[in-house]
């Protein structure tokens, strides 16, 4: 394996973004830690060989986190390079200011062709998406196809691509948006009946209850394409399914593996084929491929819910993430432990390709850490992550007819070489010092030492703008 060098990548024609939304790091086949899936009996079913050997044939990151464990917020810092306090995106109810510039905005202006794929409902909306000219959401059509996507792509041409896939998140085992979604939905619900049946629950009662619930709290309901209606019928059952587990305690030791299959399922099927219409299609060479994920899935508290979800926590199993580089240009089989964040992703992918910003971000460069002489190079710096809390009319399906009643910041963490500071809003928690490295379970509160200070106080600073004690959101959006 030869080192790289700087100003080896040349004549890059495609930069591909691609997020898998709720993709634990954990649930990757290479990365080693599985301590935490290990206690729910999940760790010996995962079986990721596709993103296997992208890991092998790339750059991987093993300690990448995310600022946010909300889809809008963290996929703003990918592609903006800051930290939400500057972004603004907290939630599903900001807007992304019109002073804020996106990579896609840079690279178009460069003469780039900008594109995406968007499996997300308000990416759009937020105006997350500024500066790519074609957004495709497969949620509103019936005909767009992800691998038709591909095939309209000029490879004679430079191309941003930004894929979003939201196949791993829940409800698991379910593939959504597109019409491509009929050739890897077929076993769905029979896998989801063969749960059920060892807790006395027939699949086809639970399934028209889900049915009805879709119907009786989405008023627009009948307008729906059948796209979202089968979406909205699924994420119905989904919840009820976890009513049911935990009626019967067996909650997580049925939803955390059913996890891991999803993520198994999808890297085999969607995941494997895209990446093969992808290098049939020609987009794989001179170009960088960049796989990342927006947040995981851990086990939290919320509302006086417990529950495997995202949102409201900044554990290690919703902010660690995988990170993946590669590129017929980059070396092969790297694998880098520093700490990294998605906010790196922005100057990164400029700085391969020596496009010059004056920009004040809050990410920095990664390349200098792809030669293979530097992989034990360290950065100065501590990570943050914050997460926001929202209350008014909840459902399953989010907030209801908009009636948000409060807002505010429920977590937040200073991560530094195997140690975080955690801040809590009161109505969440305790704040606390963990050592995630030798406690996954991040439930052994340390007292604080020199390092926990500095951290301590690092995050006070990075929290002095949202002024802790009045936290308001700045707007919100007609979902």
């Amino acid at each position: 394996m030869s080192g790289y060098q700087k100003g080896q990548v040349k004549d890059i024609r495609n930069v591909i973004l691609i997020s898998i939304d709720d993709l634990r790091f954990d649930c990757i086949g290479c990365e080693d830690d599985k301590r935490w899936l290990e206690a729910f009996n999940a760790h010996s079913i995962v079986d990721t060989p596709t993103l296997d050997n992208i890991a092998k044939e790339g750059i991987r990151f093993t300690q990448c986190i995310s600022t946010s464990s909300y889809t809008p917020s963290s996929h703003t810092s990918m592609l903006t390079g800051l930290y939400p306090k500057r972004h603004k995106v907290k939630t599903f109810f900001n807007q992304l200011p019109k002073n804020v510039t996106t990579l896609p905005e840079i690279l178009k202006k460069q003469g780039w062709n900008t594109r995406a794929w968007s499996e997300h409902l308000t990416f759009q909306m937020q105006d997350i998406t500024r500066g790519i000219d074609t957004v495709i959401e497969p949620f509103k059509s019936q005909t767009t196809n992800l691998f038709e996507f591909i095939e309209s792509i000029q490879t004679n041409q430079r191309n941003f691509i930004f894929i979003h896939l939201f196949d791993v998140h829940k409800p698991y085992l379910y593939t959504t948006g597109g019409s491509e979604r009929f050739k890897y939905n077929d076993n769905y619900l029979k896998d989801i009946g063969n749960i059920l049946k060892t807790i006395d629950i027939d699949i086809h009662r639970l399934l028209y209850t889900a049915q009805t619930e879709s119907k009786r709290i989405i008023k627009n309901y009948d307008e729906l394409n059948a796209s979202l209606k089968e979406y909205a019928t699924y994420r119905s059952l989904d919840y009820l399914l976890r009513e049911a587990l935990k009626s019967k305690n067996r909650l997580f030791e049925e939803i955390i593996p059913l996890y891991v299959h999803g993520v198994n399922k999808f890297d085999h099927g969607k995941f494997q084929d895209l990446l093969l219409k992808m290098t049939d299609h020609g987009l794989l060479e001179n170009s960088i491929l960049i796989i990342v994920s927006d947040h995981g899935e851990t086990r939290c508290k919320w509302d006086g819910r417990e529950d495997f979800m995202n949102s409201f926590n900044i554990s290690e199993g919703a902010i660690h993430v995988p990170l993946i580089f590669y590129s017929e240009h980059l070396p092969a089989g790297l694998v880098i432990n520093e700490d990294v964040s998605i906010i790196d992703l922005m100057a990164t992918i400029l700085d391969l390709l020596n496009i010059s910003n004056n920009l004040d971000l809050d990410g920095i460069s990664l390349k200098p850490l792809f030669n293979v002489e530097n992989t034990n190079m360290k950065f100065d710096r501590t990570l943050f992550s914050e997460t926001w809390a929202y209350q008014g009319k909840s459902t399953f399906f989010g907030i209801a007819d908009n009636q948000l009643t409060d807002t505010y910041l429920a977590e937040a963490c200073a991560r530094r070489e195997g140690t975080k500071y955690v801040w809590r809003n009161t109505k969440i928690g305790r704040n606390g010092y963990y050592n995630f490295l030798n406690d996954p379970f991040e439930i052994n509160n340390v007292p604080l030492d020199g390092k926990g200070m500095i951290l301590k106080n690092q995050l006070e600073n990075y929290l002095l703008e949202y002024q802790i004690k009045k936290i308001t959101i700045d707007s919100k959006l007609n979902l």
